[in-house]
Formats: C-alpha cells, sequence, structure tokens
C-alpha cells in the first residue's frame, strides 16, 4: 500500500471549525497547523486506490494513434485544466450565493444558483467548511453543511446533511477494484466520493456537537439546461481504522515536517 502525504507549506488561509489556526494552500491543496502538515483527505482516499500507469497509458495511447506521448499528455492535462476551472466555478458560485446571497454575473451559472436554491436552504447552509483531526493527522474541505436541526447557522448542533458539489459523470465506470481493506468494492468514482464523505462525516462528527444524518451528492449536469442530480450516498465502514492503520502522522514526524513553523 502507497502512502500519499501533503508536501508543502501553505500559504492561504481559510476559515476552520472553531478556534483552531489552520492555514490552507488551494493551488497544492496542503494544510498546515501549528507547523504540522495535516494530509488532506483527497490524498487519503488515494491510498487506497491503484496507482494510476500514466507513462505506460499513455505511450500506449500514442502507439494506437500513431501520437507523440507528449502529444497524449499535454491533451490530458488541457481536459484536466478545463475540468477543474469548469468545476471551481461552480463551487465558487455556490460559496458567493451561500455566503454573501449573490449571484454570480454568468447566465449558466445564475441557472445553477437557481436550481441549487430548490435543492438546500441557503439560509441554513455553511460552505467551504474545513475540517481536521490532530491525532490522525488529516484535514478536508467540506463543500456544503446543511442544519437540519433548530438553531443559529453555524452553531454545529443537532442533525447535519453534507453536500457534495460534482460536475463530472461517468460515477460508476471502473476497471479495478479499490485496495485493501475495501477490495471487495469497485473502484468508482461514486465509491471514492462516498469515502470522502464518510471521512468529512467522522472529521465533523469528532469537533462538534453534531449527528451527520445524510451524505448526498450534487451532480451537475448541462446539455440545454443545467441539471442537477441528486445521490445520496451511505458512509463505509471502516473508514477511520483504515486510515489509522496508515500511521500518516507518523510519516510526516519522520519526514520532518515540524521544523516548518508557520
Amino acid at each position: 500500500m502507497r502512502l500519499i502525504t501533503s508536501q508543502k507549506p501553505t500559504t492561504k488561509k481559510r476559515k476552520l471549525i472553531g478556534n483552531n489556526k489552520m492555514v490552507f494552500n488551494s493551488e497544492e491543496h496542503t494544510y498546515t497547523r501549528k507547523g504540522i502538515y495535516y494530509t488532506s483527505v483527497t490524498d487519503v482516499i488515494d491510498n487506497f486506490c491503484k496507482d494510476f500507469k500514466k507513462d505506460r497509458i499513455s505511450k500506449a495511447i500514442a502507439r494506437k494513434e500513431n501520437r507523440s506521448q507528449e502529444e497524449v499528455l499535454e491533451e490530458w492535462d488541457l481536459k484536466r485544466e478545463i475540468s477543474t476551472s469548469w468545476g471551481d466555478a461552480f463551487h465558487k458560485s455556490a460559496e458567493l450565493w451561500i455566503k454573501y446571497k449573490q449571484k454570480p454575473n454568468q447566465e449558466l451559472l445564475q441557472d445553477f444558483i437557481d436550481k441549487l436554491d430548490k435543492e438546500i436552504k441557503r439560509d441554513r447552509c455553511m460552505t467551504e467548511e474545513i475540517v481536521y483531526n490532530d491525532r490522525l493527522a488529516i484535514a478536508g474541505t467540506i463543500d456544503v453543511v446543511e442544519m437540519l436541526s433548530e438553531g443559529e447557522r453555524g452553531s454545529y448542533k443537532g442533525d447535519v446533511r453534507l453536500i457534495d458539489i460534482k460536475t463530472n459523470n461517468g460515477f460508476d465506470k471502473s476497471y479495478n477494484n479499490l485496495l485493501k481493506p475495501f477490495n471487495k468494492l469497485k473502484d468508482t468514482k461514486l465509491n471514492r466520493y462516498r469515502m470522502q464523505l464518510t471521512v468529512y462525516k467522522e472529521l465533523l462528527e469528532r469537533l462538534k456537537e453534531v449527528k451527520v444524518k445524510d451524505m448526498e451528492i450534487l451532480q451537475v449536469g448541462f446539455d440545454k439546461e443545467i441539471e442537477i442530480n441528486r445521490i445520496k450516498v451511505k458512509p463505509i465502514k471502516g473508514m477511520i481504522e483504515a486510515i489509522e492503520e496508515l500511521d500518516l502522522k507518523k510519516i510526516k514526524v519522520e519526514k520532518d515536517y515540524s521544523n516548518n513553523i508557520l
């Protein structure tokens, strides 16, 4: 099993649930607190997935299509950048609307917000909420936390719903199974998202006096108009126990990350 941990210092700050200082670098997707690097939840999930054989596969495609490997890799990079930018636009639009009740200027994104308004209660939602665990030394950012119980927004008491906004498709496409101990599950986007939301659930419930009642993916599609497909998912058992086996905090100490003081 490979061990993937965050590597670089962070520069940009985002709100952390509670009063503890956390620094988040959105470009490098890294988290740091009190001079200690926290492995991102995304990187944690990668430890349970087989490596993508980028070099071998790109060479095979290049031979088959009579192209250079450099062309194939550049095409992949461009597609990834487009997908990332597309997803970022929707996430930032949701953040703008939830935090400030403002819609973006672009008509397509306005349509998205109009549809999102029918799916969640804006005045009961928090967005881009960072959660973490000191013992495990992991951290992540939840797209949307919707309060289901009565109380002041942001009070984090009672029941909540975790919502993850996704703009891609092919959720069930798979070529492999996940790695142990989840090797009975197919390595699909949907299962990776389930793992991600499960970790968020565990981190949030350990931080605040809440119970995560539901976890949902809002899959945003676009044909002639914006469509939102709401997918309710169940947590995956044994996630925290599997993460503990990775001993990510020990790996960080061995790499002497703690010498990087903020």
